[in-house]
Formats: C-alpha cells, sequence, structure tokens
C-alpha cells in the first residue's frame, strides 16, 4: 500500500511548535509509560486508545465516588465537634458555590 508521507506541526507547549514530517502515516507510536513506545496500526492505536479512555473514565468514578464519601464523613465530624462545643447550629453555605 503507497501511502503519501504527513507533514504536520506538533505543540511544544507555551505556544511553540515543530514542523514534524511523517513517512508512513499507516503506523504509530503509542507512549505505554516509563517512556516506552509501542509501534501499533492506527487501527491499533485507536483501540488501545479508547481502552485507555474506558480506563480513565473508571478510575475517575471510583475518585469521585471516594471524595463524596470522605465530604459526608467531613460533614458529619464536623457536626460532631460543633454539638460537642455547644456552638448554635449555623446556615451552612458551601464555600465551592459561585453566586
Amino acid at each position: 500500500m503507497d501511502v503519501d508521507p504527513l507533514n504536520l506541526q506538533v505543540p511544544l507547549g507555551n505556544g511553540f511548535f515543530v514542523q514534524a514530517n511523517i513517512p508512513d502515516p499507516t503506523k504509530v507510536y503509542i507512549a505505554i509509560g516509563l517512556g516506552f513506545f509501542l509501534q501499533m496500526t492506527l487501527p491499533e492505536g485507536i483501540e488501545f486508545a479508547e481502552k485507555r479512555i474506558s480506563q480513565l473514565q473508571e478510575s475517575c468514578k471510583k475518585v469521585d465516588g471516594t471524595i463524596a464519601q470522605i465530604s459526608t464523613r467531613m460533614k458529619f465530624i464536623y457536626e460532631g465537634i460543633r454539638q460537642l462545643m455547644d456552638l448554635p447550629a449555623e446556615n451552612v453555605r458551601r464555600r465551592r458555590e459561585i453566586d
């Protein structure tokens, strides 16, 4: 299969780019961690990326659940301390809310 080379600009950060020439765009290199890369075909690379996105979304859901549990515990502890110190109940307003 004869494929034309691909020319593109790769972002380096802070608005800087470098010109890149990809002689065979049917192959991609995927970073798998610790500085290692795997060469894959384009369909394999897309499948790998989709699986990784799915894994990251699951991780985010777990972290969100943990955050909710910690927040609930903090509110419970705060209320216990308030009662122990015999402080009046406050009209608690969430600090993260934006008016």
